[in-house]
């Protein structure tokens, strides 16, 4: 009987998932910042089905039909009109079927939209920051990664070596936090391994060696952290010439795992 009740209960537990997943299909925005004819796909949160987020940087560059000081845009389901959503209000609002194109200001957005109850919210942020430096020439960017849960952190992980230390040769690299890989947002100061990085600030000197970074937007906070480098593992399996990558605990940056098969035909020596 409890083995009846519990397959019972498996089955149904099956069946709620199924239905709260089949909410909605996928969501994305659309409007003015891509001409009204493509799809910015948002993420689906893994704890509510309903829920789905977005990073967008509108400009004044897509203010294009009309131009009239904001963009244009709305939510819709499977790329596809049959199913939008639409209202007048911003930065929070609740989206109606076929409603109103919602007016977006200019500027760095985290977005959020439940499809169930149409609710959404924009609320500002920074754009994408990365690292730039004497390590890459003062040239090129370092991606860092957003956090998922809070969009105002960063994070990235970078080895500084002797060689890189190159203009001017003083024993450390120094380098910069910048938005969208462009000098008009950079943060830096004097300080390390922690400090608060201003607008157009000094550059920040880093001893040679490998860290975590970790950097917040609105803050100006950072901190280098000293962990070790790529860990890979390296045998008779690949020659003692090749190295298997394995993975960085993204909770704890000096732990590895990865998964490795090895077969007879390895033992070779």
């Amino acid at each position: 009987m409890r083995k009846f009740l519990l397959l019972i209960a498996m089955v149904i537990t099956s069946l709620i998932s199924q239905e709260v997943m089949g909410q909605c299909g996928s969501v994305s925005l659309i409007g003015e910042f891509n001409g009204w004819a493509g799809d910015l796909k948002m993420t689906r949160d893994p704890m509510n089905s309903s829920v789905f987020t977005a990073f967008i940087n509108v400009t004044e560059a897509d203010d294009v039909d009309p131009i009239d000081g904001v963009v244009t845009m709305k939510f819709r389901e499977n790329a596809d009109w049959a199913v939008n959503w639409g209202s007048a209000d911003f930065p929070t609002g609740v989206a109606v079927q076929n409603g109103d194109n919602i007016p977006v200001p200019f500027g760095h957005y985290r977005v959020t939209f439940n499809c169930t109850t149409g609710e959404y919210a924009f609320v500002s942020t920074c754009g994408v920051v990365s690292m730039i430096g004497e390590f890459n020439g003062w040239s090129g960017d370092y991606a860092m990664e957003r956090d998922p849960m809070d969009p105002a952190m960063y994070t990235g992980y970078i080895t500084f070596t002797e060689d890189m230390d190159v203009d001017p040769v003083d024993g450390f690299i120094t380098m910069k936090f910048r938005e969208d890989a462009d000098w008009a947002v950079n943060w830096g100061s004097a300080d390390f391994p922690t400090g608060i990085g201003v607008q157009n600030g000094d550059n920040i000197p880093v001893p040679f060696g490998n860290y975590k970074v970790t950097f917040n937007c609105e803050t100006g906070e950072y901190n280098f952290i000293t962990t070790c480098g790529n860990i890979g593992i390296i045998g008779e399996f690949n020659g003692w010439s090749s190295d298997y990558w394995m993975d960085r605990d993204p909770m704890n940056p000096d732990l590895w795992t990865v998964i490795l098969t090895l077969s007879q035909d390895e033992d070779t020596d």
